[in-house]
């Protein structure tokens, strides 16, 4: 059975009002397979393992790891900034 571990990357992605998006612009289905993909390669990650869902301030990626969730916390905290610098290396 494969466990859920979601990381919260709670970025700035747009300010005020506007649409779901990065910097007020809307994320078109085509262009988030994009990003999880260039999130994935960044994180070393496969694309297939990693759900990620977004608004006008929140980035959420989630990611299917077994042997991650049986990890200690140090590696768990690990993996969470090793994600942190992949998002923040593809916006």
């Amino acid at each position: 059975m494969s466990l859920l571990i979601a990381v919260m990357a709670g970025l700035l992605v747009s300010c005020g009002k506007g649409s779901q998006g990065v910097g007020g612009s809307q994320i078109a289905m085509p262009d988030l397979q994009a990003i999880t993909e260039s999130i994935a390669a960044a994180a070393h990650y496969p694309a297939d393992t990693m759900d990620i869902t977004s608004s006008a301030v929140r980035f959420r990626i989630s990611i299917r790891d077994a042997t991650l969730a049986a990890s200690d916390e140090g590696t768990r905290n690990s993996s969470a900034a090793t994600l942190v610098a992949a998002v923040e290396q593809v916006f």
